[in-house]
């Protein structure tokens, strides 16, 4: 994009124009004689995966199952709340298929990026995140609709709650939007004290596990009927733990550890949060440790889990040249 700004104050002189579009790129520079651009040309691609835990603890074994196939990028997987479908993102565009595989419905169609979908406790809808908006939509396709007053960042959950929680701009709070109404309220007010990633409602509904740097990385419950904010113990080392799922019975919450290459899942008692190793999934060679795992990893309470296993690649493009319009 370019923009013309007035010498006198910097402020834009009209709206942005478009130089060139279908770029997966960064790291621009742009030559002295605003003719020549030189960039990084950036390609990533993913697939779906389905894990499949079997067996007791004594000898557990992870049956998987590629889903998806290509060089097409699939993220943000969502199990529905009987776990029979799954949502998630192809080409930023939203899609919903049989969890063990099978033909792909696509729903949205979207000028912007659709992201971060979420199903309703009943299954019917989704919402999701797109231009800065929350979005709902049938699960079996249809017009989506945006909740025209929010405002919204990258992160959105909601079964087996009854309201919407998504990530506000800045990263600092969350809003719990009510579908029926469309009225909010903050998820917490003591939004100063760092970033909040990752809300995972409880089973029945009274309060939502969270990722907080407050300080540190650490996991979080916070009551939506008091607003009371309880640490879990337990959790120390340097790494952001990202809350995944609640066991069906609301004692056990499953989390990732961001930092490690392996992807284990851990899980911690919500009494006395002591964490203990769930499982390793035999993916090391397939999974980004970049990777946002709010976007790769989603399970069921059942323990089941679906993941978007991500391949990046990068390389230099030396001095691409275009027209610089005057």
């Amino acid at each position: 994009m370019k923009v013309k700004v007035s010498t006198a104050n910097g402020k834009p002189r009209g709206e942005p124009e478009a130089l060139q579009t279908g770029l997966h790129a960064f790291g621009f520079a742009l030559s002295g004689d605003n003719k020549k651009l030189s960039y990084t040309d950036y390609v990533s691609y993913g697939n779906l995966w389905l894990a499949t835990i079997q067996g007791g603890s004594e000898a557990q074994k992870v049956q998987t199952k590629k889903l998806t196939r290509g060089t097409s990028s699939f993220h943000s997987p969502a199990f529905s709340p009987d776990g029979k479908r799954l949502a998630f993102v192809n080409q930023q565009q939203l899609f919903v298929m049989p969890s063990e595989g099978g033909e792909m419905q696509q729903l949205t169609f979207l000028s912007t990026d659709a992201r971060s979908p979420s199903w309703s406790p009943d299954g019917k809808e989704l919402a999701f995140i797109s231009g800065g908006k929350v979005w709902r939509i049938s699960a079996g396709g249809g017009t989506p609709r945006p909740f025209q007053k929010t405002e919204a960042s990258r992160d959105l959950s909601w079964s087996p709650g009854m309201d919407i929680i998504y990530q506000r701009p800045g990263n600092q709070n969350f809003h719990i939007l009510d579908p029926q109404t469309e009225n909010e309220r903050p998820l917490v007010a003591n939004d100063s004290v760092g970033w909040i990633f990752a809300p995972r409602y409880s089973p029945d509904g009274k309060k939502v596990v969270v990722s907080w740097n407050r300080p540190g990385q650490k996991v979080w419950l916070i009551s939506l009927e008091d607003t009371s904010q309880t640490r879990l113990q337990g959790l120390t080392l340097p790494y952001f733990w990202w809350p995944l799922q609640w066991s069906a019975d609301g004692k056990w919450i499953y989390l990732l550890e961001q930092g490690q290459r392996l992807i284990q899942i851990h899980k911690i008692t919500v009494t006395d949060g002591e964490p203990e190793l769930f499982i390793t999934l035999p993916f090391e060679d397939l999974f980004s440790e970049s990777a946002i795992f709010s976007e790769a990893v989603t399970m069921t309470p059942m323990a089941n889990v679906s993941f978007a296993a991500w391949k990046r690649a990068s390389r230099m493009f030396g001095c691409w040249r275009i027209l610089i319009r005057r």
